[in-house]
């Protein structure tokens, strides 16, 4: 079976516990499990380092702030951008609302390829 890097990316994550934080970390698991390598890029909450990882999968955290209980901060998107554009992922999975519209118009104007499902 292909190995692939994979990048997963959310608004939210652990120490938060809810839906989406229980879907990514799920997948993220089951990925590892199949033997693709898996990074969870997202937001940095206060107390937590910049990396770290969960159950052997590395989580990278961004600076941002939080509005109305949304991770929204252009800093933020063009930090996870340069992640993402360096990390030489082979797929990006961005899981939130107005995260992947962000990020679809910077991958579109790298001219990397973007699938929106």
């Amino acid at each position: 079976m292909e190995r692939y890097r994979v990048a997963l990316v959310s608004d939210w994550y652990y120490p938060k516990i809810g839906g989406i934080e229980y879907s990514i970390d799920s997948l993220a698991s089951a990925l590892k499990e199949l033997g693709h390598e898996v990074h969870i890029i997202t937001r940095r909450y206060s107390g937590r380092d910049n990396c770290n990882s969960r159950n052997g999968i590395k989580v990278i955290r961004v600076k941002g702030r939080e509005l109305d209980t949304r991770f929204i901060s252009p800093g933020a998107y063009w930090e996870t951008f340069k992640i993402l554009k360096s990390g030489n992922y082979d797929i990006i999975h961005a899981h939130d609302l107005t995260l992947p519209w962000h990020l679809s118009h910077l991958l579109q104007a790298e001219n990397l390829e973007f699938l929106q499902l």
